[in-house]
């Protein structure tokens, strides 16, 4: 018995020597059998016969690109059967897993970034499902690359297809977490500016940044939330301007109407629609007097926003100007056709509330409309802005906004 154990002290003593070994390219013979498909059979009767603490030694040497076994089975495979082998071998302590599948090659990209980076749909399901504890699965999921976005966050700024995201969604009833809360996350999301500023968004905020991205993106992540869900969602606010309708109504794309239809329409009721568009931000400002602030500012696109002037200031991911080049008068038909149609979305009393709402520098949203005496361009829109908001009031309510004053 005892001749039995020092043989195996000494087999598993010899393993642990060639598996350490490197070769071409700083690279071990778990790099090289992880290069070529179908290797599965192989890496596991290599590693079977170590423990977890020596499992994880083993796989954690690198490569020349600072790369791990498991991120050149992500890098090289078509088929995820290596990959699934090595997560496998560590699946019993998550603890280890978890240092494994946070090990970050050259590019700063643990081994799902990198997935997600190469478009490796299939091996998603399996890198996330080997991750049992809903706060593994967060932390997974939350770890930011080398520009502070996760890879929710990524996937909303560069991808208009959101597979992905369907990927990661289908993989959550394992992990406890819910969806909804994923999207509560926020990351500070760097600009290129030079006064280094950052934003602090939640996955939507990046979706409906990213003009490219926009409304496939988003049906996708609102996709079978409930309401009570969704308005918590709609309720997160960045550091600046506020929550998602604070950014949209400041961005305005040419897409708004629809992109608000599916944003604010079912499964919310028209009680939580009106509570978030009296949520105020951090100048005071409903979603309405953003949109108003809008039709007068003269970098429409912009206005309210504290940051991003004259689009000199974008987040790292984007190379151009944010809205479609369009010209200042189509730019202002959207964003009055906009302040028109949430207006319209209310019964008399509930607009009558809204309407009376002053920002922090005591303005309603008429007030705001008639801030500032700009071109001709802005004067037709303001003025058509106003006769429907006039319209849609009764004499009363327009003897108090005529009259009412701002604080200052």
């Amino acid at each position: 018995m005892e001749g039995e154990q020092e043989a195996t002290i000494e087999y598993i003593e010899g393993l642990l020597a060639v598996l350490s070994e490197e070769h071409e390219n700083g690279e071990t013979i778990l790099h090289s059998f992880s290069k070529t498909d179908d290797s599965d059979q192989l890496i596991g009767d290599l590693l079977n016969p170590l423990d977890g603490e020596q499992r994880l030694f083993v796989l954690g040497f690198r490569d020349d690109t600072n790369s791990t076994p498991l991120h050149t089975a992500v890098k090289f495979n078509e088929s995820t059967s290596n990959v699934n082998t090595i997560l496998k071998a560590l699946s019993f302590n998550q603890s280890l897993l978890m240092e494994m599948l946070l090990e970050r090659n050259s590019d700063n990209l643990n081994a799902l970034q990198l997935v997600v980076k190469l478009r490796k749909t299939d091996f998603v399901k399996g890198i996330l499902e080997s991750v049992k504890a809903d706060n593994s699965f967060i932390t997974l999921l939350c770890s930011p690359d080398d520009i502070n976005l996760t890879i929710l966050h990524a996937e909303a700024a560069n991808s208009i297809d959101p597979v992905i995201i369907q990927a990661v969604r289908s993989s959550l009833a394992p992990s406890g977490a819910t969806w909804s809360s994923l999207l509560t996350q926020t990351t500070k999301v760097p600009l290129s500016g030079s006064r280094n500023a950052v934003y602090q968004w939640s996955v939507l905020h990046v979706a409906v940044f990213n003009s490219t991205a926009g409304h496939v993106m988003i049906e996708s992540l609102l996709r079978d939330l409930t309401a009570s869900q969704l308005e918590q969602v709609l309720l997160v606010k960045d550091n600046i301007r506020g929550t998602l309708l604070h950014l949209i109504m400041c961005i305005t794309p040419v897409n708004t109407i629809d992109m608000l239809n599916t944003i604010i329409g079912d499964p919310l009721t028209l009680e939580q629609v009106l509570s978030l568009l009296h949520v105020q931000n951090n100048y005071g400002s409903t979603p309405l007097h953003v949109i108003a602030d809008e039709l007068n500012s003269e970098q429409t696109g912009y206005a309210d926003m504290g940051k991003l002037q004259g689009g000199d200031e974008l987040p790292l991911w984007q190379e151009g100007p944010v809205m479609p080049d369009i010209n200042l008068s189509e730019k202002l038909k959207i964003k009055s056709e906009v302040l028109i149609h949430l207006l319209q979305l209310m019964e008399t009393h509930d607009r009558y509330k809204l309407l009376k709402k002053v920002n922090s520098r005591g303005e309603t949203l008429l007030h705001v409309l008639l801030h500032n005496q700009l071109d001709t361009q802005h004067h037709k829109f303001v003025y058509d802005s106003l006769r429907i908001v006039f319209e849609l009031i009764d004499g009363h309510e327009r003897k108090f906004f005529i009259s009412r004053r701002q604080l200052w």
